[in-house]
């Protein structure tokens, strides 16, 4: 036993602090119930290993749950920039804080889409989070840096700004919060394989087929 709480209390604490929702936790204990194991599970606890057990099979559970995480971000980077089925997948995946969390963080950076001042620093403020914090939750639930993922959502509304044919280039640039158009097409292009003025081309072609 711990001396000032229980492994429980501990787990409980962790998975309700925003900057440490996202940390797995494994809780070794010699409460080997299944009242005990349901316990565990409810205030969070990833998996659960009653005394004595195998350093194997510990170093097991430990490889699953980074493989899951790892997978689970490599899955939500590869949809980060569209926007409807992110938003299925963090429903699913993540716990409700860190559900919370990446909604919070979406909704900022959609509240100041046009500024260039959208950056790590400003979301970590508004988060009431240290850079590092934050940028090792971004990581560890999106497989993305902060200033990736805010790149990825400007890019995705860019394209949603293009396809609406409304805007010239350089406008939605602009209404993206980038103000170099060089920079604009380069950020675009990393995303999508193709210039704003290619991505454009290519639909009006498949179109026309």
């Amino acid at each position: 036993m711990m001396p000032e709480m229980d492994g429980n209390e501990m787990c409980r604490e962790l998975k309700k602090d925003v900057q440490t929702s996202h940390i797995p936790i494994i809780l070794l204990t010699a409460k080997d119930t299944l009242q005990d194991k349901e316990e565990g599970y409810q205030v969070g606890a990833d998996s659960y290993l009653t005394k004595p057990f195998s350093a194997s099979l510990l170093r097991s559970r430990i490889d699953n749950l980074l493989q899951s995480r790892h997978k689970l971000a490599e899955h939500f980077s590869a949809i980060a920039g569209k926007l409807d089925d992110k938003a299925t997948v963090v429903a699913q995946s993540l716990n409700q804080i860190d559900n919370d969390f990446i909604q919070r963080i979406d909704q900022l950076i959609e509240e100041r889409l046009s500024s260039d001042k959208v950056d790590i620093g400003y979301l970590a403020d508004k988060m009431c989070m240290s850079n590092s914090t934050l940028y090792r939750k971004m990581k560890a639930l999106t497989g993305l840096s902060t200033n990736e993922y805010i790149r990825k959502m400007k890019m995705k509304h860019a394209e949603k700004f293009l396809l609406e044919g409304k805007y010239t280039i350089s406008e939605i640039a602009f209404k993206v919060g980038i103000n170099n158009l060089f920079y604009f097409r380069q950020c675009f292009k990393e995303e999508f394989n193709d210039t704003p003025s290619e991505y454009i081309k290519k639909l009006k072609e498949n179109s026309g087929k």
